[in-house]
């Protein structure tokens, strides 16, 4: 059997033990029979996806007595802990649940059933048995009714307007099996517009949907379902390719209210509202300032700046997005707690109709400034109508101080909207009027974060010279920053942090083998700053813009110094929630080598890529990204997420070289660096998760360089990639690593290219401390490397050769590297402790099977102590410490 084969049985087997394993119980009663385990089968004409869903779906409709607790341990045993007493009513419980869903997912007339096996197996103790009870639920699902008319009916010609106008945004499709969860989201999707277009009442309450013309049978929460479900599937038995005809409309004996059109009347915002304090001990001071009212105890916010934050304007007709939109900012500037908006309306009704007789009088008159004034004054009047009890309401809530010229402001400032103008004059009675108050808690203005982070990397190669440099060294960094959130009473917020690290090896005394330190300043403004004033008022869902500058020493003992300055400029902002846009238009480093030892400048002689990657370099970029994250809304245990990034050195490559001409900064990078990497997470009731990654990314230099400086390459191998490999000792290309007891080598890898893969099974071990410490467990692949992206020029009198180290696609595959192991996390909710020992199956280096290591395992080189074993462990193995997961 070749290795190939061999490989697959493995996975087949692991796959066969994953599905069935091992299953037991604990915690049962002995004597009496106890929910085991339940098998679903479903017969239906659907794909085998599709089938896969309906079975996992109709599991969740099992009774809760029902539903074992089970535990998975590494794939192979699958224990039921604490299993309830069987009782058969649960079945029929899960039968009704189980049919029910069938029907909203379109088959409405499925038959089903169950059996169950009762399995006596002899305890612990010789006297008691342990009744195990399996359950099988059978499920033939029937034909499955297709959508055929669909029919908006609303009577009302407002909303029908906006729903025939909003139609191409449908989930309802002719021909499309009918599904209850697509049309609650269709019914969402039509609040969602007529919210947007004043309409703030409305609710699921106001949507009636009748399925066929001649069968009165609804979709309502109110009728029996069981009595619903056996009308409609009696009278689709005989159809073989059933379908239905959908009419949705508002419901009859609708409340006005629902359907009734809202303006904002007037905004309160408190910026340092606190729940404990009492405010009728506590004056309060008011401020009158764009049609906003602000009330304070304290001016901790800027007006201007609360103002800005702000987009619900008093006398514009009400839209949902305007309410989510200033919701996410102030929950995005992150100076309050738990922003809080709340909406009343206005229930004096002479208050309203005046205000509604005043705009309708205008539709009637002319344009001149004679009816505008008669607007204004109508307006007037209709507010001081209601100021009493405003201000009896603000004496309530513990306002001291009110403008005086507070309520005798018109309605909207200048005039009325021309949409409150059109719908008052149509439908007077049917204007609604809205007061919004904001209750913003402040946050701590300081704040202080530590971190610190853990790594060991496990090689053997030594240096004559400085062998506590390498070898199998232990490393640690640790960051404190303080944060000022409320910078210029703006929600400007200043970071200052300063982080270092260490490498040591503890096989020469714990001899110090890296020193790195760094300080870093970033100041984030949370709007555009930009030399454009068109852009400065472009107000998305959020917007920030930062400036970082840092300073880093870093020490290799015994082969460099390195000092670097960067200073970046940009901006971050949102167009959607799950949207994020980064753009740095100014991203200068500059890095400063120095104090090379003889074997490090060795190193650089014999090894082409990294002679022009390890040099004095400036690079003056600009970069930007996009991240987004994806709901499965079929499966809301599915997340994914995309982030798309590209980087270029260039565009003020040719300014820079000509003012310094070349030799002011030392080598002027040029290239450009797009990146991509996607995860998906998949999790299960059990917390326990399939996690996926895929990275690639491509340096292409330009401008004569042959590579990319050292800090912008790819790096494969550590606790965090290619856990294998230690820390930058994978690559480039099928490039031989460090050899055992090699000595005055310097192995740092790097890459101009990087593709790699991760797939990784999380799972739940044991809880140590009740809700504070768990152990978990991991089974991970990991596969991919690093690569230059251009040639390198041959060391003089050599003769060229096959380029290992550079990407050819026709040696692609040989030169990837598979690396699996298996990880022991302990997860104290706020960090994460992390193990990873990792095998290297199949390493690029080798030409034997192709780098297949499988064929070499045998108990010698696992547990010998010989030299031979020791090297082949040494180029097989390693073990890694992190903080935190791998990704």
């Amino acid at each position: 059997m070749n290795v190939a084969s061999r490989l697959q049985w493995l996975c087949l087997l692991a796959l066969c033990f994953g599905q069935y394993g091992c299953y037991r119980a604990s915690h049962y009663q002995y004597d009496k029979p106890f929910v085991f385990k339940n098998n679903i089968e479903v017969t239906a004409d659907v794909s085998p996806d599709e089938k896969k869903d309906l079975e996992r779906n109709l599991a969740l409709q099992l009774d809760d007595s029902l539903q074992p607790n089970v535990r998975d341990y590494v794939f192979l045993i699958h224990i039921t802990q604490t299993p309830a007493v069987y009782d058969t009513s649960y079945a029929n419980n899960s039968l009704a649940t189980m049919r029910y869903y069938m029907f909203n997912q379109g088959f409405f007339s499925p038959e089903q059933g169950y059996t169950y096996r009762i399995d006596t197996v002899r305890a612990k103790s010789k006297h008691h048995r342990k009744i195990r009870v399996t359950t099988n639920f059978f499920v033939q699902a029937g034909p499955r009714t297709l959508l055929d008319s669909i029919v908006y009916d609303i009577r009302d010609s407002t909303l029908q307007h906006l729903t025939d106008s909003s139609h191409p945004a449908t989930l309802l499709v002719h021909g499309d099996p009918f599904n209850q969860d697509k049309l609650q989201g269709e019914v969402n999707r039509l609040i969602d517009v007529y919210k947007n277009n004043g309409y703030y009442a409305i609710t699921q309450d106001a949507f009636q949907v009748q399925l066929d013309t001649a069968n009165p049978l609804l979709i309502n929460p109110a009728i029996d379902p069981l009595e619903r479900i056996h009308l409609f599937s009696e009278q689709k038995r005989q159809q073989k390719n059933p379908t239905t005809d959908l009419y949705l409309t508002l419901a009859p004996n609708l409340d006005s209210n629902l359907i009734k059109k809202y303006f904002i009347r007037q905004v309160f915002i408190y910026p340092d509202f606190e729940t404990t304090r009492d405010n009728r001990k506590t004056p309060l001071t008011g401020l009158y300032l764009d049609s906003i009212n602000l009330r304070y105890h304290e001016l901790r916010f800027k007006p201007g700046f609360l103002i800005r934050n702000n987009f619900l304007q008093p006398g514009a007709l009400y839209r949902q997005d305007d309410y989510n939109k200033t919701l996410n900012t102030l929950n995005f500037l992150g100076v309050w707690q738990v922003p809080i908006i709340q909406a009343r309306e206005v229930r004096d009704v002479a208050s309203v109709q005046k205000v509604a007789d005043s705009t309708r009088k205008v539709t009637i008159a002319d344009s001149s400034q004679a009816a505008h004034t008669f607007v204004e004054d109508s307006i007037r009047a209709a507010r001081a109508a209601v100021a009493d009890s405003t201000r009896k309401a603000a004496k309530l809530r513990g306002d001291s101080a009110q403008p005086a010229h507070e309520d005798n402001e018109t309605l909207l400032a200048g005039g009325v909207s021309p949409d409150y103008k059109a719908f008052a004059a149509h439908r007077r009675d049917s204007i609604g009027l809205l007061d919004f108050y904001y209750l913003l808690t402040p946050a701590k203005k300081q704040s202080f974060n530590a971190g610190a982070e853990l790594n060991y990397s496990n090689n053997s190669a030594t240096l004559t010279n400085n062998p506590v440099a390498t070898g199998n060294l232990f490393g640690a960094n640790a960051d404190v920053s303080i944060t000022n959130r409320n910078l210029g009473k703006e929600a400007i917020a200043m970071t200052n942090g300063v982080n270092g690290g260490v490498e040591v090896n503890p096989a020469y005394g714990w001899g110090i083998a890296s020193v790195d330190v760094g300080y870093t300043n970033t100041i984030t403004i949370p709007r555009f700053v930009t030399p454009l004033k068109s852009v400065n008022h472009i107000r998305p869902l959020a917007a920030q813009t930062i400036f970082n500058t840092s300073a880093t020493y870093v020490e290799r003992v015994g082969y460099f110094d390195l000092n670097m300055l960067s200073f970046k400029y940009g901006y971050q902002w949102k167009t959607k929630p799950n949207v994020v846009w980064t753009y740095n238009p100014v991203d200068v480093e500059y890095t400063y080598l120095y104090n090379t030892t003889d074997v490090f400048n060795k190193a650089l002689d014999s090894i082409p890529n990294l002679r022009f990657a390890y040099t004095n370099a400036l690079i003056m970029a600009q970069n930007g990204a996009v991240f987004w994250t994806f709901s499965n809304h079929r499966h809301p245990n599915r997340t994914s997420n995309l982030r798309a990034a590209i980087e270029t050195s260039g565009l003020l490559a040719g300014i820079a070289k000509k003012s310094s001409n070349g030799e002011l900064f030392g080598k002027l990078s040029e290239y450009i660096r797009p990146t991509v990497e996607y995860r998906h997470e998949i999790k299960y009731r059990n917390n326990n998760s399939w996690d996926f990654r895929l990275f690639s990314g491509v340096g292409i230099p330009l401008g004569g360089d042959s590579t990319l400086p050292f800090f912008k390459q790819f790096v494969a191998g550590g606790p965090n990639s290619m856990r294998a490999w230690a820390f930058r000792n994978l690559g480039p290309g099928s490039t031989h690593l460090a050899r055992y007891q090699n000595n005055n080598y310097f192995f740092d890898r790097f890459g101009d290219i990087q593709f790699e893969g991760n797939i990784e099974y999380r799972y739940n071990i044991a809880e140590i401390v009740p809700n504070s410490m768990y152990l978990k467990g991991a089974v991970f692949t990991d596969i991919g490397n690093v690569w230059d992206f251009k040639k390198q020029p041959s060391a003089p009198g050599s003769t060229p050769a096959y380029d290992s180290a550079t990407l050819d696609i026709s040696h692609f595959y040989q030169e990837l590297a598979v690396g699996a192991g298996v990880g022991f996390r302990l997860d104290f909710n706020y960090f994460v402790l992390r193990f990873d020992f990792g095998f290297r199956f199949k390493k690029p280096d080798e030409p034997l099977h192709d780098g297949w290591q499988w064929p070499d395992i045998n108990l010698a080189h696992v547990f010998g102590r010989g030299q031979d074993n020791k090297e082949w462990r040494y180029n097989n193995y390693n073990f890694s410490f992190g903080i935190g997961y791998s990704f």
